[in-house]
């Protein structure tokens, strides 16, 4: 597959997990931000390995927005280790963004 069809298989696979946690996916990411997203190593790098990248960042996500609906929100602590795991996981741009779009925060109340 060239890297255009891997782009399109996964934008085909967000939206129809949309509502499994790949909204924001959808939501937050063109064709520049996927393939930025998507470390494409050694050629020919496969749609398996690229769905697996984005699998596991929407699990991030998913859990993190799952915990600070649990504890009714967040404290600054929580919001400031929800943020670095984002940043470590490569994808505070597009949680950001999402959070913006859809008026959440992972920031602790004011």
């Amino acid at each position: 597959m060239t890297k255009q069809e891997i782009i399109n298989a996964i934008k085909a696979h967000a939206q129809e997990n949309y509502d499994n946690g790949w909204d924001f996916v959808v939501e937050c990411y063109d064709d520049a931000d996927i393939e930025k997203r998507v470390s494409w190593g050694i050629a020919p790098y496969s749609l398996p390995d690229a769905l697996a990248e984005f699998a596991e960042m929407v699990g991030l996500r998913t859990e993190a927005m799952q915990e600070a609906r649990d504890a009714g929100g967040a404290d600054e602590e929580a919001a400031a280790w929800k943020q670095e795991l984002a940043r470590e996981a490569g994808m505070l741009h597009g949680v950001a963004a999402y959070n913006d779009a859809m008026g959440q925060s992972l920031d602790a109340p004011e």
